[in-house]
């Protein structure tokens, strides 16, 4: 084998080894799981979450937190790139790009720069508890038991 053939071997070679590094780094990066649907929810009865907790639910992207005052609803969706927060002990975290929120839904860690959105939470005539997504309320608002 010639030296000149050598040389084009291990630099195709090296190429390919590359392509394929940056393919793999690329299909590793976290995609965001945003929600598209209906923006006004049933929740069902207050009383099937539990006090002074926050519960998920995946399919509204949404975490309930009820307390002896009554029930508000905080977007379960970061701020920064959409990726779905997860609980921490001292609120939320980006599982994507490390952001962090405390559980006011303040920002506390970028690189997200704006604090979660709070639901509307009210009860219809016919005693169904509702989110309304499209009304952003304080974190001190809550439907009263």
């Amino acid at each position: 084998m010639k030296r000149r053939e050598f040389l084009n071997r291990i630099a195709f070679g090296t190429l390919i080894t590359g392509g394929a590094v940056v393919t793999s780094a690329v299909l590793q990066i976290p995609v965001p799981q945003t929600g598209a649907g209906s923006r006004r929810h049933g929740i069902g009865n207050i009383n099937q979450y539990p006090l002074n907790h926050f519960t998920f639910l995946p399919e509204k992207n949404i975490y309930l937190y009820r307390d002896r005052k009554g029930i508000k609803a905080v977007s379960a969706i970061c701020t920064h790139l959409g990726c779905i927060l997860q609980r921490s002990d001292a609120g939320f975290r980006c599982p994507c790009h490390g952001s962090k929120f405390n559980n006011r839904g303040e920002a506390v860690s970028g690189p997200a720069i704006r604090d979660l959105d709070w639901h509307s939470v009210i009860r219809e005539p016919d005693g169904r508890i509702m989110i309304i997504e499209d009304i952003s309320v304080s974190p001190e608002t809550l439907l009263e038991i």
